[in-house]
């Protein structure tokens, strides 16, 4: 993302730092009235990485494989982030964490109702409400049991039409 007349948004002064940085502000800002869940995705992201970037040019990012809370707790304990803004990241951090399920539940439901099943399931039967909806609607059950023609008997002669291999 290159500064230009056309780059317009409330993290432009982190490009400076860090190209991810803007990318993930701006990304946040474009989601925030569309989208709240992906805004504070993003916004935890953004966060995460602005740890650490602080905590690597500090010289305390030890373990990159800890947490987003040890991290932290580390940059804290280090006298680099005042409680204040201890806090804050911290509460990015929890509010991301709970978009996170938010977003699965959101989904889930269309994903699951679009998705075959795998061959090697068997579809689960339906119960209560969802064989209520299967079932024909009253009217079509009515019509169906008023239909007088006559129904197939065994001395009754049949048509067979051609099977398809």
């Amino acid at each position: 993302m290159t500064s230009g007349p056309s780059l317009s948004s409330n993290f432009t002064h982190l490009q400076s730092h860090d190209e991810q940085l803007l990318r993930l502000g701006m990304l946040a800002e474009r989601y925030f009235a569309d989208d709240p869940n992906t805004c504070l995705l993003k916004l935890r992201q953004l966060s995460e990485l602005l740890a650490q970037i602080t905590a690597s040019n500090v010289g305390v990012l030890d373990r990159p494989e800890d947490g987003q809370y040890e991290l932290l707790l580390r940059l804290r304990d280090h006298g680099i982030l005042p409680a204040e803004i201890y806090q804050l990241f911290g509460e990015v951090r929890r509010t991301g964490n709970a978009a996170t399920p938010a977003m699965a539940m959101t989904f889930s439901p269309l994903i699951s109702s679009t998705a075959p099943p795998r061959p090697e399931q068997a579809p689960a039967p339906a119960r209560g409400r969802q064989l209520e909806m299967q079932s024909p609607p009253r009217a079509a059950r009515t019509k169906r049991s008023q239909n007088t023609s006559p129904k197939p008997t065994r001395n009754s002669p049949t048509v067979s039409t051609p099977s398809n291999p």
